[in-house]
């Protein structure tokens, strides 16, 4: 699906070059600068994919095989000398090295003080006669290039620059990089700080994330206490978890074993096991060996070893291709689609401006044609029809006005009540779960994901919810603004179709704004950090009185939490709606206005200076034919960039 990706992006951006060429859509906001800048970014956009997993998890052959086919990342059977790696494309194979500031260099050599015994040991034995050999000071506060054959010097054990990089940033010209940048992350229980938080934010901001686990222990508590501490935040639609080194298996029939065995597991269910998890089996060092040769580099005598001893069986179904076809799976479908079909609307939706603001052109032509072929006698009963309406502008704009606020009021009261309907069941089916709870520790260790479990399992039906709502009251404000210009029909003052398109033409913007995804967003990580601190402190203050004391109580704050998530969502959404309907409030009535004045000026003028000599109406007509075989060019432009959109917007929903 990455294929797919890459083949219609590249598509748009081409798309986006003609555009800029015939200047086809070009208005107001809407120019070369504006779509230059709308593909650089498409350009620029990148797709994250986190890796973390175990120290000897085979993580970095796993990376090997999947980027690289080559060996290029070091594997290092220690915590302390790991590096968080990014890996980005780049046409030159090189890496880039961020040193600690000094600040932070302070602050690691003050922490190891604090810590266990064998940290301790660990950085006396180790990192301390590394310090001692170089002169490290002037390391602190740089970046530096070098490259990629030197890599082992900055992040492995032994490295003369290993013990003071922060991250390294790695370049290759790997054809999956093309849109995907791979951050591989320390290994678990990893002692730095500064790498945790780092670890952290990545993982926040990924669009997929590998959870590398050995199959000789797979799923064990540094396992757990991982995707507890680092995978709370991520949607479970966005892991992977690869069930690495199973050539240390007998068959596939042991490793599916295991895997079935491991779903049994209660606790696992909420975490690792769930409807949208996605599990991959993998040999990683068949894979990167098949990889090598594949790629035209020789074994060494030790690959060759191993090649022979292989299991063929684990040998041909290293689980390489189903790995690299989850990763693009999981992408397309967090953000891959969304973001090609963003362009394709913004496409589109400049296309239809376009379209309109031609529209309005030939009305304002056609009216003003009109105009001049009036008499006398028709202009100043015009010009009275105007005077009059004017009048009654004030009323006429209040009842269009109470009308658009009383719909939009009835709708938001609607939506929260399916919403509170929602959440409702949400709460309800917490409050089952909580109940069903018998053991304090079994509760503390699953409450934040009974609760994030039972959030995304409502976002779909959520996010379905609100689209429609969405929809229904873009289309009912339609039409009472249709109504609206029927009623300004009837006056004289107005052409109803030059007052359609102006209308349209104006609040082209604030029906596409509204128009666009709206994400319900109600689970987000802060919610489920304030759970865990505050389940916490509730463990600590009640969990001496016992179960009948501290359950009631941890439902009772669940329950409150999902709450707050409720309510903001929902002035979430009365922001949005009252935004939009104030918008449209202000714009129909001032549109009005500019009509009305515009009709009353060139009345106004004519009744003056006279209408249009037969020269001047000729040109005029003239003008108003040109404009007409213009839109006629323009639709036929139109209509072949719209046959690629929806080709494409097929194709990605394949």
């Amino acid at each position: 699906m990455l294929e797919i990706f890459e083949k219609n992006k590249d598509e748009l951006i081409k798309i986006y070059g003609e555009l800029i060429e015939n200047k086809a859509i070009n208005l107001n906001n809407i120019n070369e600068e504006t779509l230059k800048e709308k593909s650089l970014n498409l350009q620029k956009e990148e797709f994250i994919l986190a890796v973390a997993g175990q120290i000897k998890a085979g993580k970095s052959t796993l990376l090997n095989a999947l980027i690289f086919g080559n060996d290029i990342l070091p594997s290092d059977d220690t915590p302390y000398t790991a590096k968080i790696t990014e890996i980005r494309y780049g046409s030159d194979k090189k890496l880039k090295a961020i040193f600690y500031t000094k600040d932070e260099w302070q602050e690691l050599k003050n922490e190891i003080t604090e810590i266990d015994d064998k940290k301790v040991n660990y950085f006396k034995n180790f990192i301390e006669p590394d310090i001692k050999n170089s002169s490290y000071i002037k390391f602190l506060n740089q970046t530096k290039e070098d490259n990629i054959s030197n890599l082992k010097e900055y992040v492995a054990k032994g490295g003369v620059y290993t013990p003071f990089v922060k991250s390294v940033e790695i370049y290759y010209p790997a054809e999956i990089l093309k849109s995907l940048v791979v951050v591989d992350t320390p290994g678990t229980n990893d002692p730095n700080i500064f790498r945790s938080k780092i670890t952290l934010d990545w993982i926040k901001r990924c669009d997929a994330a590998i959870y590398a686990t050995y199959a000789g222990r797979a799923f064990d508590e540094s396992d757990i206490k991982f995707i507890n501490e680092y995978l709370l935040s991520l949607e479970n639609s966005k892991r992977i978890v690869a069930i690495n080194k199973i050539d240390v298996l007998r068959n596939f029939d042991e490793a599916k074993e295991l895997l079935e065995n491991n779903k049994k597991n209660e606790t696992y269910q909420k975490t690792v096991f769930n409807e949208a998890s996605s599990f991959v089996f993998t040999a990683g060092l068949y894979a990167l060996l098949d990889e090598k040769e594949k790629n035209g580099f020789s074994l060494n005598e030790d690959e060759l070893w191993y090649k022979d001893e292989a299991n063929a069986e684990f040998w041909q179904n290293n689980g390489l291709n189903e790995l690299k076809n989850l990763i693009s799976d999981k992408i397309i479908q967090n953000k891959g689609k969304d973001l090609l079909v963003s362009h394709i609307n913004f496409i589109k939706n400049a296309f239809e401006k376009k379209e309109v603001f031609l529209n309005t052109e030939i009305n304002a032509l056609e009216t003003k044609i009109s105009q001049n072929q009036k008499s006398k006698d028709e202009i100043s009963k015009a010009l009275g029809e105007v005077t009059n309406f004017r009048i009654k502008l004030d009323e006429v704009q209040k009842k269009f006005i109470y009308s658009i606020r009383n719909n939009l009021a009835q709708k938001i009261k609607n939506l929260n009540k399916n919403i509170d309907r929602e959440f409702n069941d949400i709460k309800n089916t917490l409050a089952s779960k909580i109940n069903n709870y018998r053991r304090i520790t079994e509760l503390k260790n699953n409450i934040i994901w009974d609760i994030k479990n039972a959030l995304e399992s409502e976002k779909l039906k959520m996010d379905d919810l609100i689209s429609q709502e969405m929809q229904d009251i873009k289309q009912d404000t339609k039409n009472e603004t249709g109504k609206f210009i029927n009623e300004m029909s009837k006056f004289e003052a107005f052409d109803s179709e030059s007052l359609r398109q102006t209308l349209r033409y104006d609040t082209f913007d604030i029906y596409r704004d509204f128009s666009e995804f709206f994400d319900a967003g109600f689970i987000n990580s802060d919610i489920l950090e304030d759970i865990a601190f505050g389940n916490f402190n509730l463990f600590k203050r009640l969990a001496f009185k016992g179960a009948k004391t501290y359950i009631p109580k941890v439902r009772d704050f669940a329950i409150e939490k999902v709450d707050e998530s409720k309510k903001e969502l929902q002035e979430k959404i009365l922001n949005n709606i009252h935004s939009f309907g104030e918008k449209l409030c202000a714009q129909v009535p001032n549109s009005i206005k500019n009509v009305l004045l515009n009709n009353q000026k060139d009345l106004e003028n004519i009744k003056e200076k006279g209408s249009l000599n037969e020269k001047e109406l000729n040109e005029l007509i003239l003008n108003l034919n040109q404009k007409e075989n213009n839109i006629n060019k323009f639709k036929e432009i139109k209509e072949n960039f719209m046959k690629k959109l929806e080709n494409m917007k097929g194709e990605i929903y394949e």
